[in-house]
């Protein structure tokens, strides 16, 4: 995982900066949204692995918006992005604080509460597979995760931060940039 990386490549740099996708951010959050940075990462199989993003998860309360893009072609057996559609609604959002029985302030889900929604709403449930190419836009307030590997499997994708631009946009590059330092 290499937050920042488009400081580091031309090409990633180009995906960072596209007008096109940050038009998309800006009428999503119907106010100008700006691309804090770029995730390159490698994903790669372990054995009992849990996916990217960590497990079952929202990025945060607030509004926040990503852009993914698959570099490589993403099966089952690679980890492929899964997420609950319409958790990020307000409705939705107290519904689950009722039936998982958290506290609302949580950004993170064990198994057995994501179980929950599952069979309350089944048809939220939804796994992207895709193409090298293919672009999956979310709000990242949305409970998300990337599904475990299987053995053989790997994915390489980039993914934008978008957040709203009234926020200290740099403060919040700084935040990315050191994550990896707080873990060692």
């Amino acid at each position: 995982r290499c937050f920042g990386a488009e400081d580091d490549s031309n090409l990633i740099a180009r995906f960072h900066n596209d007008k096109f996708l940050n038009a998309v951010a800006d009428n999503y959050f119907r106010a100008k949204m700006t691309c804090s940075n770029t995730l390159a990462a490698k994903i790669i199989y372990k054995d009992n692995n849990i996916g990217s993003g960590q497990g079952w998860h929202r990025d945060g309360n607030q509004l926040q918006f990503k852009a993914l893009i698959y570099l490589s072609d993403v099966e089952y057996k690679d980890g492929p992005f899964q997420i609950f559609s319409g958790s990020h609604k307000r409705l939705n959002i107290l519904k689950h604080i009722e039936l998982m029985r958290y506290d609302g302030k949580n950004t993170r889900f064990t198994n057995e509460q994501i179980e929950k929604i599952m069979r309350d709403t089944p048809e939220q449930y939804k796994i992207l597979m895709g193409k090298a190419g293919t672009v999956v836009l979310f709000d990242s307030s949305t409970i998300h995760a990337g599904l475990p590997l299987s053995a053989g499997g790997g994915r390489y994708a980039l993914t934008n931060y978008y957040m709203p631009s009234y926020e200290d946009v740099n403060a919040q590059r700084n935040v990315f940039m050191n994550a990896h330092k707080k873990q060692k």
